[in-house]
C-alpha cells in the first residue's frame, strides 16, 4: 500500500454493566502489595468479552473488516472475527493507522496499516495473498511463541506488548516530526523491525503497564519506577535534549512510588502513591492541565510538573486512577466515579455540548484572557461529569 494519511480508528467492546463498572476501576491500576505492583492481570471478575464493535476511518484497513471495507463507518459496527473464533477480548489498542487485540489466550491480534511493520507481522510479498488483504484483516502477531500476552498499546508507528510474567516486546518504528524513522538509535540496525523485540535494559524489570504516545513510550515496572523512549523534541520523555538516537534507549525517570501512567501524542502523565499527578510533554492547549501561570510562555513541559488541580485535597479525598489521552486533549478519572478533562474541547472531545453550563461558563471567563487559539479552540478547559 502507498503511505498515507495517519487518522484514528475508534474501536469499542461490549458496554458493561454498573454491576462490573468497579472492577474496571480496580484493573486500570497496579495493584500495591506492599512496596511493589503487581502484574498486569485481567479482573477476576469481569471475563472478557467476544463482542468488538468498530466505526470511524478505515482508509487503511484499520477496522479490521477486509479489503472491501475501507469508507468510513459512522455507526458502530460489531466486527464478527472474535465471535467466530470463541475467543474473550482482554485488551485492545488503537494507533495511528492500526489496532491491536490481546485475547483471552494470551495471543495478539493486529491489522491496520503496515508500512513500517506496526503489524508485527509480512503482510507485502506473501504468495497467493494481497497485502491489502493481509493488512485489513486480523491476523495473529508474528515471533511471540510462548509470551503469553495481557495488555498492549500503540502509538503511530509502534506497538508494544506486555507478558504476564512482566515481559515487554515492541516492533514497528519511532518517527520524528521531521519523517525520520529509527527503532533504537543503532545505525547499523534496520530502521524498522517486523519481529518484536526485547530491550536489553528492561531484562530484569518487571512491567506491569504500558503507554504509547504517537512516537514514544512509557512503562511502569513493579517496583513503582517509569521508564520513557522513543522521541521526545515536545518534552514527552521528561530528558535533556540530546542527539536523537540516545533517546531510543529506555531511561529509568526519577520519579518513584508511581502506581499509574498515561500517554498522549506529546503528552505523558504519571500517578504517584499519594494520588499526586505529574504531567510533562507538550502543553499548548493545555493538555497537561498546566496553565501558562504555572509554567509560564514554554508551551513544552521538559520536567514531570505536578498538576494542583488533581490533588486529592481538592476533590475530597479522591485520587486519578486512570489518564487517556487524545492528540490535543487528556480525561482523568477519579475512583469515586468523577471524570474530569482538559485540553482542547472544540470538538466534542471532552463529551460535552457548546451550550453545556460548564462550556458556557469556560467561554465567559476566558473571553478576554485566553482567546480562541487557531481553528476556534479554546486552550484550556476543566470539566467535571459522571
Amino acid at each position: 500500500m502507498a503511505p498515507r494519511k495517519r487518522a484514528k480508528p475508534i474501536v469499542r467492546t461490549e458496554r458493561t454493566t454498573k454491576s462490573t463498572r468497579a472492577a474496571k476501576y480496580v484493573s486500570v491500576v497496579p495493584e500495591t502489595n506492599g512496596k511493589k505492583r503487581k502484574l498486569a492481570h485481567e479482573p477476576e471478575s469481569l471475563q472478557p468479552k467476544e463482542t468488538l464493535f468498530v466505526h470511524g476511518g478505515g482508509e487503511s484497513g484499520q477496522l479490521g473488516l477486509g479489503p472491501d471495507v475501507l469508507d468510513e463507518i459512522s455507526r458502530p459496527r460489531l466486527h464478527q472475527k472474535f465471535q467466530k473464533l470463541g475467543v474473550g477480548i482482554q485488551c485492545l489498542a488503537v494507533g495511528g493507522m492500526h489496532s491491536l487485540v490481546v485475547d483471552s489466550k494470551g495471543q495478539v491480534w493486529s491489522w491496520g496499516a503496515n508500512d513500517e511493520f506496526a503489524l508485527g507481522r509480512e503482510t507485502e510479498n506473501v504468495a497467493g495473498i494481497d497485502a491489502d488483504e493481509l493488512e485489513s484483516t486480523p491476523a495473529i502477531v508474528s515471533g511471540l511463541d510462548g509470551f503469553t500476552a495481557v495488555s498492549a498499546s500503540a502509538g503511530d508507528c509502534i506497538s508494544v506488548v506486555i507478558s504476564k510474567e512482566g515481559q515487554l516486546r515492541a516492533w514497528g518504528t519511532f518517527r520524528t516530526e521531521d519523517g525520520l524513522l529509527s527503532f533504537d538509535g543503532d545505525p547499523s540496525h534496520p530502521a524498522k523491525t517486523v519481529w518484536p523485540q526485547s530491550y536489553p535494559s528492561l531484562t530484569k524489570e518487571k512491567i506491569c503497564q504500558v503507554k504509547c504516545g504517537a512516537s514514544h513510550v512509557l512503562a511502569l515496572t513493579t517496583e513503582g519506577y517509569v521508564f520513557t523512549w522513543g522521541f521526545g523534541g515536545r518534552g514527552e520523555l521528561a530528558r535533556k535534549e540530546q542527539h536523537h538516537t540516545s533517546s531510543l534507549k529506555p531511561e529509568r525517570l526519577s520519579l518513584r512510588n508511581i502506581v499509574t501512567i498515561g500517554a498522549g501524542s506529546h503528552q505523558s502523565f504519571a500517578v504517584d502513591s499519594n494520588g499526586l499527578v505529574y504531567g510533562w510533554g507538550l502543553n499548548h492547549m493545555y493538555q497537561l492541565g498546566l496553565s501558562a501561570g504555572r509554567i509560564g510562555p514554554d508551551t513544552s513541559v521538559f520536567v514531570p510538573t505536578l498538576v494542583d488541580s488533581l490533588h486529592p485535597s481538592l476533590h475530597g479525598g479522591a485520587r486519578v486512577i486512570a489518564i487517556e489521552c487524545g492528540e490535543f486533549h487528556t480525561i482523568f478519572l477519579f475512583d469515586n466515579g468523577e471524570v474530569y478533562g482538559c485540553g482542547r474541547c472544540d470538538e466534542y472531545a471532552i463529551g460535552l455540548a457548546k451550550d453545556h453550563p460548564a462550556m458556557i461558563a469556560v467561554q465567559e471567563k476566558y473571553e478576554e484572557e485566553l482567546p480562541f487559539a487557531p481553528g476556534g479552540a479554546i486552550k484550556e478547559v476543566w470539566v467535571s461529569y459522571r
